[in-house]
């Protein structure tokens, strides 16, 4: 699926899973709100989190040129994952400014001492309104991608491992 399979389309409450490319919702009718769920690891003992009314977010990860990891999210002032590795500066969102696009790439890790590797959330951004924005991670070495633009962000969920990254993302969303 990618932007031109939607462009004109007319999309109602749906949840899309696992979708790449970069997804330009001022081409796409969107009545109501739309859920894009990045899964990308079936783990088990994983927390779920799911924040509405976002005010302040900030990230945390670590990223070089052999590896990304997204360590932790940071929804008004709650950490979901772990923290550990760079912290992003905190965006405050003003009085009517509201996260307008969400990159969101995968990547694969090295494998653990079992010799099973995993599919963790290795790049994530998000853009302001107010043209602020803000990333953690390297996208090069990332597998798979998305990218939502002309949004207004409603709720932000996923999953992470205690003691660990994040696993999977879950963003909500209206059309702008």
């Amino acid at each position: 699926l990618e932007d031109a399979d939607l462009t004109n389309a007319t999309l109602t409450g749906a949840t899309l899973t696992n979708v790449t490319g970069v997804f330009d919702f001022a081409k796409i009718n969107l009545i109501g709100s739309l859920t894009v769920q990045y899964a990308t690891t079936n783990l088990k003992n994983l927390t779920a989190f799911n924040v509405t009314n976002i005010s302040k977010i900030k990230l945390q990860g670590e990223a070089s040129s052999q590896k990304t990891l997204i360590h932790a999210i940071y929804i008004n002032g709650n950490l979901y994952g772990k923290n550990k590795g760079s912290v992003t500066n905190e965006i405050s969102l003003a009085q009517g400014e509201y996260i307008k696009e969400v990159t969101v790439g995968n990547y694969i890790t090295d494998a653990d001492p079992d010799g099973k590797s995993a599919n963790v959330i290795g790049y994530l951004e998000f853009k302001t309104s107010k043209s602020r924005s803000i990333s953690v991670g390297n996208q090069n070495l990332t597998t798979q991608k998305i990218t939502l633009t002309n949004i207004k962000v409603t709720e932000i969920g996923g999953a992470y491992k205690v003691n660990d990254s994040v696993y999977n993302i879950k963003i909500t969303f209206t059309k702008i």
